[in-house]
């Protein structure tokens, strides 16, 4: 289940209901550091996901960007995002009804023409 805040373009993700789905995904899209409920996360607010380390410097946790780890993330979010691309289309109904969608929020209006009269 998705909330939109009308406030912000932030996406929320309702985990007490999606528990058992975000569970199946972590066996299929499973990062040692990053599960795929924060892949999924990540990706409905466009962005990019990285892994950090925090190692003490000096007495203060520094964040460390862990390349090895972020490009496996990443690699997990392409896959996530490619195998969304394939589900949304799969269902006739489903795709006919977006298509709809889409068409009475999108592309309902038309510029002005004139006649020059």
């Amino acid at each position: 289940m998705l909330c939109s805040n009308s406030s912000s373009t932030q996406y929320n993700t309702a985990i007490r209901i999606c528990q058992a789905v975000f569970q199946r995904f972590d066996k299929i899209f499973f990062c040692y550091r990053v599960s795929a409920f924060e892949i999924i996360d990540v990706t409905l607010n466009l962005k990019d996901v990285r892994v950090y380390d925090y190692p003490i410097v000096d007495g203060k946790s520094k964040a460390t960007l862990n390349r090895d780890e972020t490009t496996l993330a990443q690699k997990k979010q392409e896959l996530i995002k490619e195998r969304f691309k394939d589900w949304i289309w799969e269902d006739a109904e489903r795709r006919n009804e977006l298509i709809r969608i889409y068409n009475d929020k999108f592309n309902s209006t038309r510029p002005r023409e004139y006649d020059n009269n």
